[in-house]
């Protein structure tokens, strides 16, 4: 997905006023083929985003379907870059 580039800022839970046990949010902009996207995520206290009854669970599903027909790829293709990404913030 060369046509893709994201960026990733990650919000603990205290800037929502939560406890710390809980999730935190992943805030995405997708830049798909110079078009931007905006994406919010719930983050697993383990560092990956959160799935739900094995499906993608997605803030927005509307964008998300976007992306993915933006870039003709499919919905797990683009939820792994987005785990990928949201690792990589992690990790710094």
């Amino acid at each position: 997905m060369e046509n893709l580039q994201i960026d990733c800022d990650i919000n603990p839970p205290s800037d929502y006023g939560l406890s710390a046990g809980h999730a935190s949010m992943c805030r995405f902009t997708l830049l798909v083929n110079d078009e931007p996207f905006k994406l919010d995520e719930w983050l697993n206290t383990d560092g990956t985003l959160e799935r739900v009854d094995s499906h993608i669970k997605c803030c927005q599903p509307e964008t998300f379907a976007q992306v993915v027909n933006a870039l003709d790829c499919t919905d797990a293709e683009l939820w792994d870059a987005l785990n990928e990404a949201a690792r990589d913030e992690v990790a710094v």
